[in-house]
């Protein structure tokens, strides 16, 4: 039994980085668009960047806005 709460937990850890990562994407990318940004010049610029070979690691970004 302590072993399957260890597992949950540790689910559960895992699922609400998951969720916090994806709310600050939808926080960034919501205060792109009130800046007048369409989603298509968004994802544009995205695409530019990964293909120059720039990375964002998700842990160490620092929220827009």
């Amino acid at each position: 039994m302590k072993r399957e709460i260890s597992r949950l937990s540790q689910q559960l850890i895992m699922v609400d980085g998951i969720y916090t990562n994806r709310n600050k994407a939808m926080r960034a990318m919501l205060n792109l668009e009130s800046r007048r940004i369409s989603e298509d010049r968004i994802l544009y610029l995205n695409d530019l960047l990964e293909k120059n070979g720039y990375n964002v690691d998700m842990k160490s970004t620092v929220a827009l806005g």
